[in-house]
Formats: C-alpha cells, sequence, structure tokens
C-alpha cells in the first residue's frame, strides 16, 4: 500500500481512477492506492498529464458513447473539454459511434434504461437535471429528446427539448393553442444544427382535434399548418422518413397518412391492403424504408411479420416472420400487446411489463434475445443517437 504519510497532492498524482455507479445513476470516480514504479512507462502521469488540449479532445472525440456519459466526472479539465465549441466540433466529424434503445414509462421518470447494441447491456442514463414537473417522455430524434411539462397554474402543457449526453435544455414557448398533444415528433436536421417540433391533435379539446403546430429552432417560434384529414384519427405512432412523418390512421379507414414537413400539409398515402391486425401493428422506419411490424393468422398460426411498403407498387410485402419457436416464448405471457421501435437496420421489441425484448437485424436476417429489460407497464420505445445537437 502506498504511505499514508504522503501529502494529499502527491495521493493525487499516484492514484488511479476507477469509476463506479452511485445511486444517482452517475459513474462516480474513485481512487485506489497504486505505487508508480509497479506501473509500465507509458502509464506515467508526467507523459499524459501534460498532453495539450487539441491532443487530449482528438483522442476523447473517438470514445464509445458510454463512455461520454462518464467524462464529466473524471476530473473539472475534462469537463470543460467536453462543452467546449472546438470539442463538440471535431466530435461531429466523427463518425457515429453507436445507437441506444430507450424504454421509458409513459409517466414521470428521472431515469432512461438504455439497451447499448454494441456492447449488448443496458445503461442508465440520468435526467435529474431537468425541471421537477417535467412528466412524459413524447419523442426522440439524433441526440436530442422531446419532453412533456404540465404547468401547475392552469393544468395544460408546455413542451422541453434536451440532449441528455450534454445536460442542456430549453423550455419551448408556448403553443399557439392551449391543449395537451396528441402527437409529437421531433425531427433534427444536423447539418443545419436545426429542428423541428410538431404536434398534432389534443386529449381534451375537440376544437383542436385536427390543429397541427410547428416548432422551428431557426425562428423559435410556433405556428399552425395544415390540418388533420376531417375524416382521419390518426395514432400516436408516428415516424419521420424522407422529409415526411408517416402514421397510422384508425377507424374504417384503417390506412397511412404522411405529413410534408417542406409543404406543412397531411395527406393520405394510398397503399395496397394494409397487412396484420389493426389492434395489433406498428409504424418503424428503417434506412429510408417504411415498415409495419404486426401480428397476422397464417394456417391458424398466430404469428409477429415484418412488412415493408414497396414504393414502386405502394404495395405492402413480407420482409420476416418471427421464428414460431420465439413467437411462442415471446408471447408466453397473457398480455397481446407489444412495443417496437427501430433505428439504422434494428428492430427493438419488447412487450407490456416484461424481462425479455428482442433485436431483429434487417440486414442479416437475424434475431437476438435482449435479457434484463426493465420491467415497465405500457413503456415507450425511443432511439437515441448521442451527440452535441444544440437545443437552443
Amino acid at each position: 500500500m502506498a504511505s499514508t504519510t504522503n501529502a494529499s497532492s502527491s495521493n493525487a498524482r499516484n492514484n488511479s481512477m476507477v469509476c463506479c455507479s452511485s445511486s444517482s445513476g452517475l459513474p462516480q470516480p474513485i481512487t485506489t492506492p497504486r505505487r508508480w514504479g509497479s506501473l509500465p512507462p507509458y502509464m506515467d502521469w508526467r507523459l499524459w498529464g501534460n498532453l495539450p488540449d487539441d491532443l487530449v479532445e482528438r483522442v476523447l472525440a473517438w470514445l464509445p458513447i458510454p463512455s461520454f456519459f462518464r467524462l464529466r466526472s473524471v476530473s473539472r479539465r475534462w469537463r470543460s473539454i467536453m462543452y467546449s465549441k472546438g470539442f463538440m466540433e471535431m466530435c461531429a466529424d466523427v463518425p457515429p459511434k453507436g445507437l441506444f434503445f430507450l424504454k421509458v414509462a409513459r409517466c414521470r421518470c428521472r431515469m432512461l434504461a438504455a439497451y447499448y447494441p454494441s456492447g449488448n447491456k443496458w445503461l442508465n442514463i440520468p435526467i435529474g437535471f431537468l425541471p421537477s414537473q417535467v412528466s412524459v417522455p413524447a419523442a426522440s430524434s439524433k441526440g436530442l429528446m422531446c419532453f412533456i411539462a404540465t404547468q401547475y397554474t392552469d393544468g395544460y402543457s408546455v413542451l422541453l427539448v434536451c440532449n441528455p449526453l450534454t445536460r442542456c435544455w430549453k423550455a419551448l414557448p408556448p403553443m399557439t393553442t392551449r391543449r395537451y398533444p396528441f402527437v409529437v415528433a421531433l425531427v433534427t436536421d444536423r447539418k443545419l444544427s436545426a429542428y423541428k417540433v410538431i404536434v398534432a391533435g389534443d386529449y381534451n379539446s375537440f376544437d383542436n382535434r385536427r390543429t397541427t403546430e410547428v416548432y422551428d429552432s431557426v425562428t423559435s417560434t410556433w405556428k399552425q399548418s395544415g390540418p388533420l384529414p376531417r375524416e382521419e384519427e390518426i395514432t400516436k405512432n408516428i415516424v419521420a422518413c424522407n422529409g415526411y412523418l408517416f402514421c397510422l390512421s384508425r377507424g374504417p379507414g384503417n390506412g397511412l397518412l404522411a405529413y410534408s414537413l417542406q409543404q406543412e400539409i397531411w395527406i393520405k398515402v394510398r397503399t395496397g391492403r394494409m397487412p396484420g391486425y389493426s389492434k395489433f401493428r406498428h409504424l418503424v422506419e428503417c434506412n429510408g424504408r417504411i415498415i409495419i411490424v404486426g401480428k397476422a393468422l397464417r394456417r391458424q398460426v398466430l404469428g409477429l411479420y415484418i412488412w415493408h411498403l414497396d414504393p414502386p407498387t405502394m404495395k405492402w410485402k413480407e420482409l420476416a416472420k418471427m421464428p414460431q419457436p420465439l413467437s411462442e416464448q415471446f408471447f408466453r405471457t397473457q398480455s397481446e400487446c407489444f412495443f417496437c421501435s427501430a433505428l439504422g437496420d434494428q428492430i427493438f421489441i419488447s412487450r407490456f411489463f416484461c424481462d425479455i425484448g428482442l433485436l431483429y437485424n434487417i440486414s442479416h436476417d437475424t434475431w437476438q434475445w435482449i435479457p434484463d429489460c426493465p420491467k415497465i407497464a405500457n413503456p415507450f420505445i425511443l432511439t437515441l443517437e448521442p451527440g452535441f445537437d444544440a437545443v437552443y
């Protein structure tokens, strides 16, 4: 063991850093005494402690995503580097390093359960930096998330946009109509360092049921746009693809709707017959393709299928089927509902209050069990590509 008579400054130099998780979920630095003589020469602190900032930034920019959430707790110097403009610009030039699938509750939460496919593990991302009245996670895009907060004074909602990596957040100005939006979508443009928030429908007001509003981060203002078609009722399942927002409609029409982000109008997309049961149908986007994940009955056997919309014919074509042994195990409990989301070529599927999940890779046509899923009633599956996206 190191001598206890050393000065505190010497102890600080002669300790190696180890990270552990605190009760708040943030990794906290702890120290383990170690003699410098027992370390190889290339670990000498006098070598690494005096590296110029630009070289440190280049090294840190290539760290895997989970390490970014621990940077701020290593040292004050690294914390200041993490928020520097030069470091953020350097990270923007580094190829994307990974993605997360978030399994969150549709209620007030202070922690995000995040599955990291590249490491095949779950991580906790704390969001305690947000105001206490923030309630429901509503949408995500790239490295940003949108939350709904309820005002204590009148009960109506306001929206907040935050970056869980940088822990920066912004409360958006009031919408043009007082409402609790039924659908919220977030679209991020990293090239322009901008984003838009689109809201449609209203839980409480019949008058606002078909209105649509758009917030533009460039102008920092809301404006009303084209209303929803009168004969259509939308679902909360909405995805962005190739300049449009797509969502499933419910009721007699039971089809596909699209919202043009450029023209700011809703249109009804004419496709072939919608596949699967309407009650168990989810819309996702994979590498520019619109995909439906749903249940269907084949030869008196109920299974989980994946269909994609074929642009030339505008018909739904079967892409994959969950193997029957997997399907029987996945749906072994009484609840028939499932929840899913997609990013890149991967689709994450989970269930109501269930500790297992599945990851389907479209490119490799493979199914993978995801153990230790958080048990959440009525979960909301979102995606996150951590980055230094600005909220202002």
